[in-house]
């Protein structure tokens, strides 16, 4: 933190709950993950991190974590759009208090060409992404979108 030149973190999350990329490949051991969570939450009781989260955990990584946890995550970042529709994760995250943030949620791109949100977004008079990011909010979900330019940023803000 003294690199960034702060005294403490507003979040901070385990950005993937195993070793290998694939995640139907889950050879993590569960102790390591949950020595990874105390850590977490160590650095709260610290007063360095204000709010700890969970990255991509899918349903049996947060059962699991719900068993050991004394601080519950505030966020599970995971993919999610109007193709990728996590409900049983969206259902277990909501059981669990958790708050989930929709990364990737224009599906890199491709949700945006796709000829009903196009029709939705000319009825409304929005451009596709408003219709995409209304979705999500909508559900209850945050969102992290990513722009270096100017006016989709502010359409995005412009969602509603």
């Amino acid at each position: 933190m003294k690199r960034l030149q702060l005294d403490y973190l507003d979040l901070y999350l385990i950005h993937w709950p195993g070793i290998e990329a694939d995640p139907s490949k889950d050879n993590c051991p569960p102790s390591l993950r949950k020595e990874s969570w105390k850590a977490l939450e160590h650095l709260v009781k610290q007063g360095k991190v204000k709010a700890i989260g969970v990255s991509n955990y899918t349903e049996k990584h947060l059962e699991e974590l719900s068993n050991y946890a004394e601080i519950m995550p505030a966020v599970n970042q995971v993919e999610f759009h109007p193709y990728l529709q996590q409900n049983n994760l969206l259902s277990k995250c909501k059981e669990l208090g958790i708050n989930v943030v929709a990364y990737s949620p224009l599906a890199q791109g491709h949700a945006l060409k796709d000829q009903t949100i196009v029709e939705i977004a000319q009825k409304h008079k929005k451009s596709p992404s408003q219709v995409i990011l209304n979705w999500h909010l909508r559900q209850g979900l945050g969102v992290v979108t990513r722009s270096c330019n100017p006016d989709h940023l502010k359409q995005n803000i412009q969602c509603k």
